[in-house]
């Protein structure tokens, strides 16, 4: 169903088949801080029907156009999605409605309109934009799902996208883990730099720009949501409060809108440089243990002590980073201090 928020009447309908039997995803409760091998993972269909995929657009349909075409033939059956569009730009209706058609009974499709309010900066219409479309996407506490994963109208997604957040679900449901999302995209990611495409890291920065949360974190950001800069405000110590982001060191999404976005393409020669990974792991039967808290902090702790010193020529370049034996195990572990830190 796509819907006209402000006329509060479908537009289009796209018969869906019902998806499977919602019902929450149980944390391992028998995985201690210390085991090495997880003993419990969210299955393909029961992640996908108690998560929403939603995608925020504004007024590029070709980048809309190019997004749907990737996540196409990667989502899971049975996971929603919802885009959410400010503004009433006729060519992005026209989009969302073909690909509602696409995705068919394969996955159920609906959109909502955002009214944009006059004179605000585009950073403030972006961010009341967000805290619309995730409202409408956790909908009520009765038929919402448990967790969003939230996309741009311009960003790329690599081929195991939503099995790395399928995996990573387990530690994000589980509270001992004490996380804030997890996320697709790594900030430092940039090519040449980057080389591990099955490993991931616990971070304190939120990286955005292709991430996951659960219904619990919305609950408690809802009320306060900003008028303003949004991520900048999700990064600072009131809203974080010591929780942690899991992130790949290869990133799952790629940043490819050159205009028309908010930043007007300021940052566009750094994204650019961010490198997309291309492989398909298999993240189902990956062993995420050394991913929980108590495991990860003592392998940081112990890999920093073993780090050995080398030169600043050698951390800036990607030669010195992987290209000599010996190097990579310390620079990697360089890499895990600060940022990375438990």
């Amino acid at each position: 169903v796509v819907k006209d928020m402000k006329a509060k009447e479908p537009v289009a309908v796209v018969p869906p088949s019902p998806p499977p039997k919602a019902g929450k995803v149980s944390s391992p409760s028998s995985f201690s801080s210390t085991t090495t091998t997880a003993t419990a993972t969210a299955t393909d269909t029961s992640f996908a029907s108690t998560t929403t995929l939603l995608i925020f657009t504004y007024k590029r349909s070709d980048y809309l156009t190019k997004t749907l075409n990737t996540i196409l033939p990667l989502i899971p059956p049975g996971m929603g999605i919802l885009i959410s569009q400010d503004g009433h730009d006729p060519s992005v209706s026209s989009t969302i409605s073909s690909f509602a058609a696409k995705f068919g009974g394969r996955n159920p499709v609906s959109a909502v309109r955002h009214e944009q309010k006059a004179g605000e900066n585009g950073y403030q219409l972006l961010s009341q934009h967000y805290g619309f479309g995730l409202r409408e996407a956790f909908g009520t506490k009765h038929d919402g799902p448990e967790r969003v994963i939230v996309l741009e109208e311009d960003i790329e997604v690599a081929p195991d996208f939503f099995k790395f957040f399928g995996r990573m679900s387990v530690l994000l449901d589980d509270p001992a883990e004490n996380l804030l999302c997890v996320s697709a995209w790594n900030d430092n990611g940039m090519r040449g730099y980057v080389k591990d495409e099955t490993r991931a890291v616990r971070s304190d920065f939120f990286p955005g720009l292709g991430w996951m949360l659960t219904r619990e974190v919305w609950e408690e950001l809802e009320p306060i949501w900003p008028r303003g800069y949004w991520d900048d405000w999700l990064r600072e110590p009131e809203r974080r409060k010591g929780r942690k982001t899991i992130r790949p060191e290869v990133s799952r999404t790629f940043h490819f809108g050159k205009s028309g976005g908010t930043s007007n393409n300021v940052y566009s020669k750094y994204l650019d440089s961010i490198q997309l990974s291309s492989s398909d792991v298999d993240w189902a039967s990956s062993d995420i243990g050394h991913l929980r808290s108590g495991a990860y902090d003592g392998a940081l702790k112990a890999s920093l002590l073993a780090a050995e010193a080398v030169t600043l020529a050698d951390a800036a370049s990607p030669l010195g980073a992987y290209g000599r034996q010996g190097h990579v195990q310390r620079a990697q572990g360089i890499r895990g201090g600060g940022e990375e830190a438990g």
